[in-house]
């Protein structure tokens, strides 16, 4: 039977401290960590970063034969609240929570478009290598997202204009990993 496109499914794991981390590090592909300001996400990929050298990320089942690990690819995780004003942002939040207080492990953001991209482009320099944006009301923020925010990253050349690879593990920048089954001279 012949093996999936991208060689194995991207393994995305959610970390709020070090032994989370940890078994990102010794296994996943991609870590969602949830920082609240610019400083606290520097800090979560350098010690990210320490726990990979720490744990020496490599994949122990074939560590002779692939060597080490990608680093993990490291996205913030923001709930995302847009409107076409900042009044507009907080008078929504405001709304939203009067029926229900919205609340999450990661930052709520209520903003416009364009400042959530300078956001994420500020956010991004500090080591950050993308986001999973979570729409508080969907939708509506989903259809921000893509008719406001995408547009705006992309004017500060912050975003793809084209997907490149057909595989998401392409899309990430990751190799296909090589078959836990193959030998030497065989293809797989």
């Amino acid at each position: 039977m012949p093996r999936p496109p991208q060689g194995q499914l991207l393994v995305v794991s959610l970390g709020h401290g070090d032994e989370p981390y940890r078994l990102a590090a010794r296994g996943a592909d991609v870590l969602c960590v949830t920082p609240h300001d610019v400083d606290e996400a520097r800090g979560i990929v350098e010690r990210v970063r320490e726990i990979e050298a720490e744990v020496e990320r490599h994949d122990e089942a074939s560590a002779a034969t692939r060597g080490p690990l990608e680093p993990l690819r490291v996205l913030a995780d923001l709930v995302v609240l847009l409107a076409p004003t900042q009044d507009e942002a907080d008078e929504r939040l405001a709304r939203l929570d009067a029926i229900d207080p919205l609340t999450s492990d990661a930052a709520v953001l209520a903003t416009t478009p364009s400042a959530l991209a300078d956001l994420l482009v500020a956010w991004q320099e500090a080591g950050l290598d993308g986001y999973r944006l979570r729409p508080a009301v969907l939708p509506t923020d989903l259809d921000r997202i893509v008719d406001g925010l995408v547009p705006a990253l992309q004017q500060r050349g912050a975003f793809r204009t084209a997907y490149v690879g057909s595989t998401l593990r392409e899309r990430f920048g990751l190799p296909r990993p090589t078959s836990r089954y193959a030998t030497a001279g065989s293809s797989a």
